[in-house]
């Protein structure tokens, strides 16, 4: 499967997960704790389109956010003791959410390894054409 293809899947599973969840009242503050991650990989996919747009090395992954997954983990766990089943099922949807996550994190090295290999590759005047065919069949 292509790096595109594995992007468009891990962003459906995302939306389905969101779909299905009803939020579940204990566990609303807990996805809070993904912000830092989302933020985090928002911005290296943008960096991602302007290298390539600009001929650029495409940047190394972004680092995780240890922190904010550890927080989700602890708050998960606290709001789960009751074994409520509302808040179970909602505690696993975010640790869904947080292995798509990851898995589009790890995603962003094999991305940046190959687009920056390509480039190396190219002549001048057909990198362009070649990162953009590169970027979406992966």
């Amino acid at each position: 499967m292509s790096s595109a293809g594995r992007l468009r899947r891990s962003a459906e599973s995302l939306a389905a997960l969101s779909e299905i969840g009803d939020g579940g009242a204990a566990l609303a503050s807990c996805g809070t704790n993904l912000e830092g991650e989302l933020n985090a990989m928002q911005a290296w996919y943008v960096s991602l389109g302007r290298a390539l747009a600009e001929l650029r090395t495409v940047p190394p992954a972004h680092l995780p956010d240890t922190n904010g997954r550890r927080r989700l983990l602890d708050c998960i766990r606290s709001a789960t003791r009751s074994r409520d089943k509302p808040a179970l099922h909602a505690a696993l949807l975010l640790l869904w959410a947080a292995e798509h996550l990851e898995n589009l994190r790890r995603l962003e090295t094999y991305i940046a390894t190959r687009a920056n290999a390509q480039q190396a590759q190219q002549p001048e005047p057909s990198r362009l054409r070649s990162l953009l065919r590169f970027a979406l069949a992966g």
